[in-house]
């Protein structure tokens, strides 16, 4: 017989705050990855092959990332900014076993990210890592594509913001561009790269200077808009917010606190306006650096190496923009003497910088002061210009010798074979005479073309035909730039002795060399210089009458047009 069921238990009421509080189970979250597909296919305006994006298989993604390795507790805020966003741009390119972002296969906009949030850790970690790592000839044929980024659809810093500091991470597009500038870039305006090269900014990139990050940038980006055609927004951007930092960091209270640093940018942006054109308000650029350096403490104050290479650089586009402008020299001469003194001790000379024997350039200065003189002489009716001194620098360049730039045939041949070692190969002994050949022939270009300005500017009288004494030393000249080999730089550095030449030019084979000339060098160095030097050559060839010289058509072209106008001026250095 079966036992009664039990009664039921009567219902009673619980209170709830008295309720033992349990979590509730719920269901695993979505892994990062999955978010991020999410995130893309929502949000992305275009299909993006995630497979290529994501290396890490699911949930090791943050592994290796820890907050600690940045010292600064606000960056945080960039790095996880919510639960939705916690994920950078940078982040995926910073693990081990990462695709390269070369695999990416968003077309690059490198505007939108190459400045932004950031630690300088994170970014001088980056660029060590590049630089150690270069090797690169700087005249190798291969040109580098224009990189390309990762499509993020993640919150992007306020463009007020982003164009202020520099980004936390140097990401493939940057690691590009800066060994871009750091193989080759540096050493284009050079004759050789040398242990003291002006342009070489390390260290200053390594501590984080904004002023010097746009400025490379804006430089690397002109470069690379040539190679491609793409890159023309890139470069004005960065180039204006380099103009807007230099004009900031020029001003007389931050030179104090900066000191001869700001040479740098000052450099980099001279050089990026060689690239736009030979034309343009070259003064202004020379008196920004000579009340740099007044305010720095005048000539004592290059008291290392470096500084003085940087200077010298600097005083050489200042002479070499006053012997075609006939207008003189902004930086006082103090500081060539200085430089002058020291050249024993350095490890750089005005050759390894521009090509001229330092000798010879200090002839150039020298005619490039008295030309202003000559012009003041030639606007007075009763004021006659002395000879004299012209005459004395003339005599002298016509005796110069140097045995640095010696003629290599002969017993200093002998001399190079002798001093091979058994260890050279004959291809090194062999490179080691064409060297020397083509500093001779560059020294002996430009030694003729000094006397070509001499002739043209001091000897004519301008109320008569050219001297025919001047077909002789273009012929001179031009023979010595056509024996240096268009394989090397040194060739390169001759584009103010072909200027003074080309302009004296009436055979159409020779003009045909120097147009090749401007051509081959414009498309190897990607100076457009070199064009506006042939345009102006042009120019000079269709003025028909004999009273016109290349003197009247760089007057007509460059004298100021009004009042607070200061005119353009040419630069061939």
């Amino acid at each position: 017989m079966a036992s009664p069921k039990p009664p039921p238990k009567a219902f009673r009421f619980v209170d709830a705050s008295s309720r033992r509080k349990r979590r509730r189970r719920v269901s695993p979250v979505s892994s990062p990855e999955e978010e991020i597909c999410r995130a893309s296919e929502s949000e992305s305006p275009e299909e993006i092959g995630m497979e290529s994006y994501l290396a890490h298989p699911s949930g090791s993604l943050l592994d290796d990332f820890d907050p600690l390795n940045f010292g600064d507790c606000e960056l945080l805020d960039t790095v996880i900014p919510n639960p939705q966003e916690f994920m950078p741009d940078w982040m995926a390119a910073t693990f081990p076993g990462q695709e390269s972002q070369d695999q990416m296969i968003l077309t690059a906009q490198p505007s939108s990210n190459i400045v932004g949030h950031g630690s300088e850790d994170v970014f001088t970690q980056s660029l060590m890592e590049l630089l150690e790592t270069v090797s690169t000839h700087p005249f190798e044929s291969h040109q580098l594509e224009p990189p390309r980024l990762v499509a993020s659809p993640t919150r992007q810093p306020p463009s007020e913001i982003s164009t202020e500091l520099i980004p936390n991470h140097i990401g493939n597009q940057h690691e590009r561009l800066f060994q871009m500038y750091d193989t080759e870039l540096c050493v284009l305006p050079l004759t050789s790269d040398v242990a003291f090269n002006p342009f070489r900014c390390r260290r200053q990139v390594l501590q984080g200077s904004r002023l010097l990050f746009h400025a490379i940038l804006a430089l690397c980006c002109q470069h690379q808009n040539h190679l491609t055609g793409t890159w023309a927004k890139e470069a004005s951007e960065h180039r204006t917010k380099a103009v807007e930092l230099l004009d900031s960091a020029s001003k007389s209270d931050q030179v104090t606190k900066i000191g001869l640093h700001v040479l740098e940018p000052i450099l980099v942006m001279f050089t990026l306006d060689c690239t736009l054109s030979a034309t343009g308000p070259w003064s202004g650029h020379l008196m920004r650096v000579r009340s740099v350096l007044d305010a720095c403490g005048g000539p004592l104050a290059l008291d290392n190496s470096r500084v003085r290479s940087q200077v010298g650089m600097l005083f050489w586009w200042d002479a070499t923009l006053a012997l075609i402008s006939r207008q003189g020299i902004i930086i006082d001469q103090s500081y060539l003497d200085h430089l002058m003194l020291s050249q024993g001790q350095d490890e750089w000379s005005f050759y390894d910088l521009t090509g001229c024997p330092g000798d010879l350039f200090v002839h150039l200065v020298q005619l490039s002061e008295l030309a202003k003189q000559r012009e003041l002489a030639a606007c007075m009716t009763w004021l006659t210009f002395d000879l004299s001194p012209v005459i004395k620098i003339e005599r002298e360049i016509q005796q110069w010798q140097s045995s640095l730039f010696a003629d290599a045939y002969g017993p200093n041949f002998d001399t190079i074979v002798e001093n091979a070692s058994e260890s050279d190969a004959e291809a090194d002994i062999e490179e080691r005479f064409h060297a020397k050949q083509d500093r001779y022939h560059c020294a002996e270009a430009w030694r003729y073309s000094l006397l070509i300005y001499i002739e043209r500017v001091f000897r004519w009288d301008r109320k008569c035909p050219r001297p025919l004494i001047l077909t002789w030393l273009v012929r001179k000249t031009m023979d010595h730039v056509r024996c240096c080999r268009r394989t090397s730089q040194t060739q390169k550095q001759l584009l103010l002795p072909v200027f003074l030449a080309g302009s004296e030019m009436t055979d159409e084979e020779m003009r045909g060399f120097t147009r090749q000339y401007c051509k081959w060098w414009a498309n190897r160095s990607r100076y457009n210089m070199f064009n506006s030097v042939s345009s102006l050559l042009e120019d000079i060839w269709e003025e028909r009458h004999s009273h016109a010289w290349w003197g009247s058509v760089i007057d007509r072209k460059t004298r100021s047009t009004g009042v607070g106008d200061p005119g353009v001026q040419f630069l061939f250095g």
